[in-house]
């Protein structure tokens, strides 16, 4: 311990041991009483300012006299930042600029701190020398990382008034110098998932030099995604081939960068694996998202009233995209709707809501059947003139466009798709850090489709942003026959024509009439996040080609930019927009996604749809009921007409898998039904009313795992061009949840306990059961309700009552042609 540091010990224990408030008592204190306290004395500013006598270089050994200004001793400092102490002596200070990035250490040579105490200081800043600046303090040195051309301070400065003689050294250590990567190769291994972005657990290889030329392969992989076997030859530095197993994408760079233990900027090759996912499409350029939030709706009643909420806070835009637009669609029914004039309904359609949306742009999307291919003659089937009034005036917020599908088709005749090229390099580039890298080719080129014959086609998607706080995706248009609720009763009077007459619905509500229109089973989703962005860029996308196409009412339109919804942080719950696009953009990822997810199937499939004839499934999903014999296959669709165009292919879809897996496969159908009572001519009677609801939905579900929703039907033409889009969700919580929900709705309170822990099998069985006991409840109405009081109908209904809405179906009809499987 120095002199100096017990003096400050000393003084600190003197501190302590006073009360607060009172100073400590003055060596020359007496007893005779308090003395005055000694003035405060003046002190001129201390400028803290310093002037190097010399400039160091490694290796220099100085010695000084700090009492000798004529060595170039000064005396402009007597404190240092953060230092506690009297340093009055004076201060010798150096300039030292490093040469090289290296350690440096300034040090006294032999210090003497009992005969002097003296310090050194570090100070850093090219100009002027300032103590300010000063960041370390060594009792006798002080090391530092002096980096290539920065300039630093170095002082001797005495403590408590010490000056005298001294001597310092500059020890640096010796700079690296690195070798130059001119003229040399270096290889660099990326594996990402197959948008691009890094997966965790599963590591490349850092940039290091081609050793060598040669054939190379690895096999990569990582949950959640298939492993690829990934096999590259190397000549010098160019990659003239590589491939990859599992659907793995590939790609290649070249950029220049620094590398370390090199002097300068290295030439970089760069080979970029993509893994494919298990679950989702790897065509679709949209990855899943994890802030997606997700709320299913198992009805009319339920969408409709949540975009009437969300369109209440609009402020930003709405862009809406349809099949079918009718501007008398109420999105809100009250209780009281049955006794409602049109007048006091009129607030609660969809023009009226929007209309009341001031400032707010507002674009809708309409499909025009046929389009050009019939020279624009159904233009107006799928909308109405309010629709039209406002996308013909330029002086409100709304524009209206009535976009075709051009693709035609050979009615007899497979489609020939066009070719789905994915370019990994620009998914890559879209990342920051590989923004800068020039990527070769390594894919095919896209083929062109053929020209076919009939103008068949659609746009079929149903899609609503609103701002970016939300997005609508699913199968319901905006249309009143879109509109039922969970209870599908035949005698709704809230699901009546818009001009229907209050008599008409009294009569509906009394059980006297059956509504106007049918039971509608249908699903739509609700998302948020980035998937947002994912529709509104869709929406985009579709809105700017319609106008470069001139479609109708385009002329008083403009392009749109879609809205930017980074993604944020969510559950971990996993959303992918998937979708069927014609040309000019094709896209196919819900086949993809489809046929990807049905082959993960261990424990059972349930398909719930309009259509049940595409052909395009058939393969992977028998490949895996074949494979895995606990499979079970849930089927549940609609009655068919042979006069349906595809009847056949519903046939051939059915027979293939009752012949095939039999015991793995079973077909319902759901049905709507109640009593009425009649008053008849010839006496009273109970009049049975069983309704086929009209199956709008489709929906696929997996495992507990997966669930598909949307637009897209299980057929052909839905997954090859059709425009369709569809939101598919993997996690096991929330899908499972919403199967419960969706099963108990069909089965009924008296059948649906236990579904949350109940087997595939044990549940596809309660769904027979259910259906043969409706079937049999139904008919014995059928059979016995001419002969039923009133009395006697509700005494029965305790005991002779359908359980929810399945019902068998056979699909074993007949066909009038056989068109091609792609057609209809």
């Amino acid at each position: 311990m120095t002199l100096r540091h017990a003096a400050l010990l000393a003084l600190a224990s003197l501190l302590a041991a006073c009360p607060p408030g009172e100073t400590p008592p003055s060596e020359t204190d007496d007893d005779d009483g308090p003395t005055e306290p000694d003035p405060t004395p003046s002190e001129e500013p201390d400028p803290g300012l310093c002037t190097p006598v010399a400039t160091l270089s490694c290796g220099d050994h100085w010695a000084g006299d700090s009492s000798d200004p004529a060595s170039g001793a000064t005396s402009t400092i007597d404190s240092w930042p953060d230092v506690v102490g009297n340093y009055s002596g004076p201060e010798v200070v150096f300039a030292f600029e490093s040469g090289a990035d290296q350690d440096v250490e300034f040090a006294l040579y032999k210090p003497r701190p009992l005969h002097m105490d003296q310090d050194v200081f570090l100070i850093e800043g090219d100009a002027p020398c300032n103590r300010d600046n000063a960041i370390e303090r060594g009792f006798n040195s002080v090391q530092f990382e002096a980096e290539a051309g920065q300039t630093w301070y170095l002082a001797v400065d005495g403590f408590g008034g010490d000056a005298g003689e001294f001597e310092v050294d500059l020890i640096c250590d010796e700079p690296t110098v690195l070798p130059s990567c001119s003229g040399l190769a270096f290889f660099e291994l990326v594996v990402t998932d197959g948008w691009g972005r890094p997966l965790d657990g599963v590591q490349g290889a850092q940039p290091a030099q081609l050793s060598q030329d040669g054939d190379f392969s690895q096999v990569f992989s990582a949950p959640d995604f298939l492993d690829a076997d990934v096999q590259w030859t190397v000549v010098g530095p160019s990659m003239p081939s590589a491939e990859a197993s599992g659907d793995a994408r590939v790609a290649m760079s070249r950029d220049s960068r620094s590398l370390p233990g090199y002097d300068d900027l290295c030439a970089v090759t760069t080979f970029y694996v993509g893994l494919t996912h298990l679950w989702f499409s790897s065509e679709a350029p949209r990855p899943p998202r994890a802030d997606a939030s997700p709320e299913l709706f198992l009805s009319g009643e339920e969408q409709w009233e949540s975009v009437y909420d969300d369109l209440l806070q609009a402020n930003e835009s709405v862009n809406w995209a349809t099949w079918w637009w009718a501007s008398d669609l109420e999105l809100v029914r009250p209780p009281e709707h049955p006794t409602m004039t049109e007048e006091e309904r009129e607030p609660y359609t969809v023009l009226t809501v929007l209309d009341d949306l001031w400032g707010v742009p507002k674009r809708i999307n309409v499909t025009n059947f046929c389009g050009e291919g019939c020279f624009d003659l159904f233009t107006w089937i799928t909308a109405d003139g309010p629709l039209e009034d406002r996308g013909e005036d330029p002086d409100d917020d709304w524009e209206v466009v009535m976009q075709s599908n051009e693709t035609s088709i050979a009615p007899y005749e497979d489609f020939d798709a066009p070719e789905i090229v994915v370019d990994y390099g620009v998914r890559l580039k879209g990342w920051p850090e590989f923004t800068n890298r020039v990527f070769a080719p390594l894919g095919p080129e896209a083929d062109e489709a053929r020209g076919l014959a009939l103008p068949i086609a659609s746009y079929h998607q149903k899609l609503i942003t609103i701002d970016t706080s939300a997005a609508y995706v699913g199968g319901m248009n905006t249309k009143g026959t879109d509109w039922d609720t969970l209870e599908h009763g035949v005698f709704e009077p809230r699901r009546m024509d818009f001009d229907s007459d209050l008599e008409d619905r009294a009569a509906v509500e009394a059980g006297e009439e059956r509504s106007d229109l049918m039971p509608r089973k249908d699903y739509g989703v609700r998302v948020q996040g980035a998937l947002v962005g994912d529709v509104d860029a869709l929406l985009s996308q579709r809105w700017n080609q319609a106008i470069d196409d001139g479609v109708p009412l385009s002329e008083y339109a403009q392009p749109f930019a879609p809205a930017l919804t980074p993604e944020g942080s969510g559950p971990g719950l996993l959303a992918q927009l998937q979708l069927t696009l014609p040309a000019p953009a094709p896209e196919r990822s819900i086949l993809e996604g489809l046929q990807r997810a049905l082959r993960q199937a261990q424990d059972y499939i349930y398909i719930e749809d309009q259509y049940w004839r595409s052909p395009l499934l058939n393969e992977v999903i028998l490949e895996v009921l074949l494979e895995r014999p606990q499979v079970q296959l849930m089927v549940v669709t609609q009655a068919m007409s042979s006069a349906d165009p595809a009847a056949y292919w519903t046939v051939q879809t059915d027979a293939l898998y009752k012949d095939q897996v039999p015991d793995q496969y079973r077909t319902l159908q759901v049905n709507s039904f109640d009593i009425e009572f009649v008053d008849g001519l010839f006496g009273d009677y109970v009049q049975d009313h069983l309704w086929g609801m009209s199956l709008h939905s489709k929906l696929v579900i997996i495992d507990d795992v997966y669930l598909s929703v949307g637009s897209a039907n299980r057929n052909n033409r839905g997954l090859l061009y059709e425009g369709e889009a569809n939101i598919a969700v993997l996690d096991a919580a929330w899908v499972r949840e919403q199967r419960v929900r969706i099963f108990a709705n069909m089965l009924g309170p008296a059948r649906s306990a236990g579904l949350e822990t109940a087997t595939a099998s044990e549940v596809f069985e309660a769904f027979e059961e259910a259906a043969a006991w409706n079937e049999q409840a139904t008919t014995w109405w059928a059979d016995n309700g001419d002969d039923l009081s009133w009395d006697d109908a509700v005494e029965a209904s305790s005991m002779t009552w359908p359980d929810g809405f399945l019902y068998p179906l056979d699909l074993d009809g007949g066909w009038f042609v056989e068109p091609g499987p792609d057609a209809f």
